[in-house]
């Protein structure tokens, strides 16, 4: 193992003793390992099932693939729960379920606030990437806060020392970071803004897609609804031998 995400943004964002300078991820690597977080999570919700704890801990370097892994699976569930329609019992069980299991900063909405009758479904991962995908860019979480408040109210900026491809990069944030989980996209939705983004004139910009075989994992990926096969990166394979988490009889493979 390589070590986590986490511990490569704590040290890109530590100022250099010498320089005093930060030294934020290269376009190239931040649409790296955007493409690798967006596959595995896409590859979890082709069977229904949400991971619920996405951030950066969570994702582990393979330093033998130079790719990153999701791992920790106890959060993971098939569970869909109808704000508009639980009983109260049900709302106070779920509520519970995410104070254990998730992650404060990351919770989308619907998960900060049931009385306001949304489900709660695969679409809290689409949020929590969002939230990752701002902290890896632009190297500080849009939420930086932890206040509920600036969750539910949406409350977050692309900051003004961004980068100039920043413009380019803020619509498909804000496809995530829709606080109505109906109207929130897909993690299929993002790989095809990210493979448009790939097909645009930026060759005047850092490039936002690395390789070409990024783009076509991408493309692949948005045949998932119509072809089950699973494809993780690369290329179409089968289930690869890593540690299975299992809930309802579905089996969840680190990808």
């Amino acid at each position: 193992c390589g070590g986590s995400l986490a511990q490569v943004l704590v040290q890109r964002s530590t100022p250099s003793a010498q320089t005093g300078t930060t030294s934020p991820l290269a376009p190239a690597d931040v649409a790296a390992t955007w493409l690798d977080m967006l596959h595995a999570i896409a590859h979890l919700h082709t069977h229904a099932l949400a991971h619920r704890d996405v951030k950066p801990e969570n994702f582990l370097l393979s330093a033998a693939e130079g790719r990153w892994k999701l791992c920790d699976f106890g959060s993971a569930t098939t569970r869909v729960v109808d704000c508009a329609t639980a009983e109260r019992r049900e709302r106070i069980d779920e509520e519970d379920r995410i104070a254990r299991f998730t992650t404060a900063m990351n919770r989308a909405p619907e998960m900060l606030d049931l009385y306001r009758g949304h489900r709660i479904d695969h679409a809290v991962d689409v949020w929590a990437l969002g939230c990752l995908l701002f902290t890896l860019a632009f190297q500080k979480h849009p939420f930086d806060t932890e206040s509920p408040l600036q969750i539910l109210n949406n409350r977050w900026a692309i900051p003004s020392t961004a980068p100039s491809y920043a413009a380019r990069l803020e619509p498909i944030i804000k496809m995530m970071l829709e606080p109505d989980p109906a109207k929130r996209a897909d993690v299929f939705a993002v790989c095809a803004a990210v493979e448009a983004l790939e097909a645009a004139d930026l060759r005047r910009l850092p490039r936002v897609v690395d390789d070409e075989q990024h783009g076509l994992a991408a493309r692949r990926l948005l045949q998932h609804r119509k072809d089950p096969r699973v494809v993780a990166h690369r290329v179409e394979v089968e289930r690869p031998p890593c540690e299975l988490a299992k809930e309802g009889g579905l089996q969840v493979a680190n990808v």
